[in-house]
């Protein structure tokens, strides 16, 4: 009986261990939670410090363009408001000048003859426009008398300077005529007793009347061919003068057939 019960717990200690043997391992419970763990890579977020340097860069950058941006338009704005204040400025300056004459309506010449300078300029530049119209002539005595004047210059649309227009002006020792002149007449008496020493008729002018008369020219010198000097109303310069001309022109027989000037031709010009 013994025999029995030992060899049946022999067989079962037996049977015990081979289904010990062949059931699958489990893993701890300790695995189990620490093997998700294992397996999952966190992801790195930017530090709280990262964030707000970038964001204060992003900041800077747009407020720097507003106020780039801003400065901009100011600067725009100032320099178009001080670009329409001189513009203003001219304009009234100019509104101002033109006030200082006086003139009419010169119907033969097309245009409008100066006939009175009220202002005190000492270098006077004649207006070549009034009223939208050229500025053909100065009118007889226009100028007379006054004695702030030192310089003149005139347009390259005056066609007739008259009578006495510029006489008693004792200052007046420099009168420019602007390049192209289209100047026709220079009439009896224009610039007497003025302080002029050198003088040049220009190119287009065909008639030069008796119009320097007591003042104390050294120089004088006629540019044009057609230039006809009106010796026979007592045409006078002063004696010590040399007067240039061309070669052949008109002021070549009027000068030195009818004056005792010393003359040279242009191309002695000195």
């Amino acid at each position: 009986m013994k025999l029995k019960v030992i060899v049946f717990l022999a067989v079962l200690s037996m049977f015990s261990l081979t289904a010990c043997k062949s059931a699958p391992e489990q893993p701890s419970s300790t695995e189990e939670v620490t093997a998700p763990i294992e397996e999952t890579t966190p992801v790195e977020e930017p530090s709280p410090i990262e964030e707000s340097s970038d964001t204060t860069i992003d900041d800077e950058d747009e407020i720097s363009t507003i106020d780039m941006g801003s400065l901009l338009r100011a600067t725009t704005s100032s320099v178009s408001q001080q670009s329409e204040e001189n513009n203003e400025d001219e304009s009234s300056q100019e509104e101002v000048e033109l006030a200082e004459y006086e003139y009419v309506e010169n119907e033969l010449r097309y245009g409008i003859e100066i006939s009175k300078y009220n202002g005190s300029d000492t270098n006077i530049i004649i207006p070549n426009q009034i009223d939208g119209l050229e500025v053909t002539s100065i009118g007889d005595n226009a100028f007379d008398g006054n004695e702030k004047i030192t310089s003149v210059t005139i347009p390259n649309n005056i066609l007739d300077i008259g009578i006495e227009a510029f006489a008693n002006c004792t200052n007046l020792s420099n009168v420019i005529f602007e390049e192209d002149s289209k100047l026709d007449r220079i009439c009896d008496n224009a610039f007497d007793k003025t302080a002029l020493q050198e003088f040049t008729v220009p190119e287009s002018c065909r008639i030069l009347g008796d119009a320097f008369n007591d003042c104390d020219i050294k120089k004088f010198v006629i540019l044009g061919n057609k230039t006809e000097i009106n010796y026979m109303s007592g045409f006078s310069l002063p004696l010590d003068v040399v007067v240039y001309f061309p070669r052949g022109s008109q002021a070549d027989g009027d000068i030195s057939l009818h004056t005792p000037y010393t003359w040279k031709y242009l191309d002695e010009l000195e």
